[in-house]
Parts: structure tokens; C-alpha cells; sequence
């Protein structure tokens, strides 16, 4: 397998990233540039490379969207992020080096139309009709299937100590309880706890606003 000069940079820079050594915006927008050409050419695990590396901009993009909100972080409006994110690197063709500003600018939109929805919401009852219930079910379910796909590819990415007891936990058929999984696996009730907080911690930096789904 050949590795591109881009598939080396893009490594180097994210591990420095993903370790706290701190980039400079340059760098920051090399990297995501990198990572954007990445997900296009079809590489497993960009999608979330990307989303991590996009933080700032995606935080930024809160501040600004969420504005006058003294808990925007709580708000339901804040879990609208994720979705704006990944409608806006499915529907994206413009020029890489335009990507950060546009992302930004499609979030804080999107984030500003949700607060002021949910506003509107809060102020006023609106009727239930038949057809707003389907459409908000429709809605539901698909914001569902969005956020499980993103979960399971970071999931995936787990060691398989730490996924196995992920996925026995949240992805089997009866949710398995702890003891459960201890008896199953022939392993102490205690590891089993250690390798699921291991687990949690993995993934709560890169899922961010999913992070509740797990943490529930």
C-alpha cells in the first residue's frame, strides 16, 4: 500500500492536534483542508478526524448561532451542531480553501434558525395535526440514524477490549447489564467498569455533542 505525502502530513498534524501540542491556524487549516480531501476519497475514519479537527470552528459557530443563551451548551437547539455538520461535508463543493468559513457560516445559520424555532416553541402551543406528528417522527428517525452512524464509526476505532464491552452495553439486542457481561466474557465485574470508563473516555472528546447518548 503506497502512502501519500498528504496522508503522512495529515497523520503528523492530527496526532499533534489529538495530543494537545497545539497548532497554529495555518496548521489548523491545513489539517482540515487534508482531512476534507480524505473523506472525499472515501478514508474510514475522516469523517470523525474531521469533526474533531473542526472543534474551534464548530464552538465558534455555537457562541455565535446561540447567542444570549446563558447555557448554549444545554440548549436544545446545541444538538442541531452534529446534523449541520454532516449535511454541510455531504453537500459541500466549493474551493477546500473556502471550507472553515463556510462551515462556520453554515452552522451559526443553521444554529441561529433553531433558537429562534425553539422560541417560538416555547411561546405558543401548536396543534398536533396527523401530519406534523409524521413529520416530526420522520424527523426523529432520521436525526437518529445520523447520530448512531457517527457513534459506531467511533465506536469502531476503539481497541477491542474497550469495544467489545461498548458495544455489549449499547448495541446488543438486550443491552447487557455489567455482571452480565462479566459472567459472559469470564472477566471481574471490576474490569469490565474499567474498560467501559476507558471507553467513555476515548470517545468523549470526538463524539462531543453526542456524547449524552453514551453517557445516559
Amino acid at each position: 500500500m503506497i502512502v501519500s505525502f498528504d496522508q503522512l502530513r495529515a497523520e503528523e498534524l492530527y496526532q499533534r492536534f489529538e495530543h494537545g501540542e497545539g497548532l497554529g491556524e495555518s496548521e489548523k487549516d491545513e489539517l482540515i483542508r487534508l482531512l476534507y480531501r480524505q473523506m472525499r476519497f472515501g478514508q474510514d475514519d475522516s469523517k470523525a478526524r474531521l469533526w474533531v479537527a473542526c472543534g474551534d470552528i464548530i464552538r465558534q459557530a455555537q457562541d455565535w448561532g446561540l447567542r444570549n443563551l446563558r447555557q448554549k451548551l444545554e440548549h436544545p437547539a446545541a444538538g442541531e451542531a452534529a446534523l449541520l455538520f454532516l449535511r454541510f461535508i455531504d453537500e459541500f463543493d466549493g474551493p477546500e480553501t473556502s471550507f472553515g468559513a463556510e462551515l462556520l457560516r453554515r452552522v451559526r445559520n443553521g444554529l441561529t434558525q433553531a433558537r429562534k424555532d425553539w422560541g417560538r416553541l416555547a411561546k405558543k402551543e401548536v396543534p398536533l395535526t396527523p401530519e406534523i406528528a409524521d413529520g416530526l417522527q420522520c424527523h426523529a428517525e432520521a436525526r437518529a440514524d445520523e447520530i448512531d452512524q457517527v457513534v459506531r464509526e467511533e465506536v469502531a476505532n476503539l481497541p477491542h477490549d474497550e469495544r467489545q464491552i461498548v458495544e455489549l452495553i449499547y448495541f446488543h439486542p438486550d443491552g447487557l447489564a455489567i455482571q452480565e457481561i462479566a459472567e459472559l466474557l469470564g472477566i471481574t465485574r471490576q474490569t469490565v467498569s474499567a474498560r467501559h470508563r476507558r471507553a467513555k473516555s476515548m470517545l468523549r472528546k470526538p463524539l462531543q455533542s453526542t456524547w449524552e447518548l453514551l453517557n445516559s
